[in-house]
């Protein structure tokens, strides 16, 4: 929901990672809130995330076209390893053997460590 709150934190954000998934619904909120973004001029800090890519029927290349916004991730879909990791509670990230999901949240993290925010001008009254 975007209350009083949540503007804030995204007014004062240089990067906003939405994080939107391969099914029906879930695109269809993610299209709302970046319509959302878009009337209170936030669009350009957002970079999609997509969850639990598991090659069915929607594809990554359909969420781009869908919601016309940057991929800055996939996280392949790999239980085995999330299923691990909740019942163990180790963090998949921290195992020792590499897995798909735990490269993909990787190479995000470097990802925003890496960004620099364009700073645009505000016209002036």
């Amino acid at each position: 929901s975007f209350d009083d709150i949540t503007i804030l934190a995204i007014d004062s954000s240089n990067l906003i990672l939405m994080v939107t998934g391969l099914d029906v619904s879930i695109l269809r909120n993610s299209k709302i809130s970046l319509k959302v973004l878009e009337s209170i001029k936030q669009i350009s800090k957002v970079k999609l995330v997509i969850n639990r890519d598991s090659k069915g029927s929607i594809s990554v290349s359909d969420v781009e076209k869908i919601l016309q916004c940057p991929i800055a991730a996939v996280i392949p879909s790999d239980w085995k390893t999330v299923g691990t990791a909740l019942n163990t509670g180790i963090p998949f990230v921290q195992n020792v053997k590499r897995t798909r999901a735990g490269a993909a949240i990787d190479a995000l993290t470097k990802e925003v460590i890496e960004f620099r925010p364009v700073i645009e001008k505000k016209e002036e009254e």
